[in-house]
């Protein structure tokens, strides 16, 4: 009997394209002097919650997701500061939420694992998680020698800069032969005018 892979599931508040591209920049222009750690497509994003689970199990979980966000209403986003992560093996450099966003976040997430529970699990290879949800955006990981000169080579300052959110996505994870890992988007849902 062949063992389904079991795939992350992120459940992601979609940025506006003006943040994005401003993201983007920086993050070209850190590649430049750093190597990115992460094996996966670091696109910035900013995920109200991630599960594990097998392919079979994605149905009955994009199901749970539409029907408890489908009448979401369109809000707000304000974020802080870049900052670096407390890793202790490799640091991310992250764009931290205001606070009134990041409580919102923390809503948003526990309503995520309330419709979903049941459904896959919050860790890896277990119930629990690796790390506690703590809601952000990453930039890139890199060496803990290196933070220092990455996070002086930021130039956007992105503190108190407001963003309408007007979608959610939800993403599963697809391996390629290399081991690489892309997130494809299994659904959308547009927030709804207030």
């Amino acid at each position: 009997m062949i063992m389904e892979k079991v795939l992350s599931h992120s459940f992601n508040v979609c940025l506006g394209e003006d943040i994005l591209k401003k993201l983007r920049q920086e993050q070209e222009k850190l590649a430049k002097v750093f190597t990115e750690l992460r094996p996966y497509d670091s696109s910035p994003h900013l995920s109200i919650g991630t599960k594990f689970m097998t392919e079979s199990e994605t149905g009955a979980y994009l199901h749970a997701v539409a029907q408890e966000f489908k009448s979401e209403k369109t809000w707000e986003l304000t974020l802080s500061d870049f900052e670096p992560s407390d890793a202790q093996i490799g640091k991310y450099i992250f764009l931290t939420l205001a606070p009134e966003s990041r409580e919102r976040m923390f809503s948003l997430h526990e309503r995520l694992f309330r419709a979903t529970k049941g459904i896959g699990s919050e860790g890896m290879h277990g119930p629990t998680p690796k790390y506690p949800y703590d809601p952000h955006i990453s930039l890139i990981k890199v060496q803990p020698e290196e933070m220092p000169q990455a996070i002086q080579l930021i130039q956007e300052d992105l503190g108190g800069v407001v963003t309408p959110v007007t979608r959610y996505e939800l993403t599963r994870q697809k391996e390629d032969e290399k081991g690489f890992s892309t997130f494809p988007v299994m659904l959308s849902i547009d927030l709804q005018q207030p």
